[in-house]
């Protein structure tokens, strides 16, 4: 029996309703009604499917410990299927770039991030002393305080 079949006989032998369950257990009825039909993909990982199937094991009285060991060897056999199929892909992806002889050219990302750091530095230090320059330049034309004007600048030093 699969670890939905087994969860699904121990809450009828006891009684149960899915509703009952999640009460229990606090675990939503979708999520309980997923694992019975050993879903596991709405638990949100592995770490909450085991304590899934733990505290839903529990509310009906089963045997949590085999319920979960065998869900780690359905997992080690998942993803070692996944493995093989991916390791198989690259292995082939690297078969025909040694096939053909080059090396693919691809975006060198670290002098991308380089580029835009340095860039990201400099920008606000020029903007910033630019801006110091304009405001020093246009205090020299507004009147100062008590009705006197201000010394005058360079430009009106020139001029007279």
């Amino acid at each position: 029996m699969s670890i939905g079949q087994v969860l699904i006989a121990a809450r009828q032998r006891v009684g149960l309703t899915v509703r009952e369950v999640s009460e229990d257990t606090r675990i939503r009825e979708s999520i309980i009604r997923s694992i019975e039909r050993d879903d596991f993909a709405g638990c949100g990982g592995d770490f909450y499917a085991r304590g899934h199937i733990r505290a839903i094991a529990r509310a009906v009285g089963a045997d949590p410990r085999p319920l979960t060991e065998e869900y780690d060897t359905a997992q080690r056999v998942r993803e070692l299927a996944a493995t093989s199929t991916f390791a198989t892909a690259g292995q082939a992806r690297q078969r025909e770039r040694l096939a053909g002889g080059h090396r693919t050219a691809g975006v060198n990302w670290t002098m991308v991030l380089t580029v835009l750091v340095v860039l990201a530095v400099r920008w606000p230090a020029t903007s910033l002393s630019s801006a110091a320059t304009g405001l020093r330049r246009s205090a020299e034309y507004l009147p100062s305080p008590g009705g006197r004007r201000a010394p005058a600048g360079p430009a009106r030093r020139a001029g007279r």
